[in-house]
């Protein structure tokens, strides 16, 4: 029995991004590490370079070239596009891990002085991330649990380990999952 999942909906573009030239712009993220490699509860217990792979192909395959290290530029876009490359960062695998270990998460433009800053609204609990999509490594939520609109709860049959998710005793045990 697979465990039903919230499907993302990508969030509209903000109003004051609305309209801008086409230029270069660029898309920035960071990720927390530990988030990442630690074992569950704390946790996904999958290597970081699974997520970045992700992350890259989604950027590159846009048309984004590497800039610096975790930062992405596209000669000829617009923010628009722009906006729809970074929301669909969130559809990385397994399901909630971005909003779980996104440390930060912004796009920009070169030519003119707009940064739109969507770390809070894509962390778990911020307005895109309202819900949990997923079943998710219990300590990476718990810090969340008052903002969210429906708290977690542990999960009583893990149904599977993620994607990337590495298996140990503590990854294959229930209770440090929420769903």
């Amino acid at each position: 029995m697979e465990q039903p999942y919230v499907h993302f909906q990508l969030p509209p573009l903000p109003y004051q991004l609305r309209g801008l030239p086409n230029t270069a712009w660029g898309i920035a993220y960071d990720i927390y590490t530990p988030a990442t490699e630690n074992d569950l509860p704390y946790g996904w217990n999958s290597h970081r370079a699974n997520t970045y792979k992700q992350l890259i192909s989604i950027l590159v395959h846009a048309g984004y070239l590497r800039s610096q290290y975790s930062d992405y530029l596209h000669s000829d876009t617009d923010a628009h596009n722009t906006w729809q490359v970074m929301m669909e960062l969130m559809s990385i695998d397994p399901v909630a891990k971005m909003e779980t270990t996104v440390k930060g998460l912004k796009m920009y433009t070169m030519n003119h002085v707009h940064v739109q800053d969507v770390t809070h609204q894509v962390r778990l609990g911020g307005q895109f991330a309202a819900r949990l999509r997923g079943q998710a490594p219990r300590l990476l939520v718990r810090t969340v649990r008052l903002l969210l609109d429906h708290l977690p709860q542990p999960l009583a049959n893990l149904i599977g380990l993620p994607r990337h998710t590495r298996p140990s005793p503590a990854a294959n045990t229930p209770g440090n999952w929420v769903a």
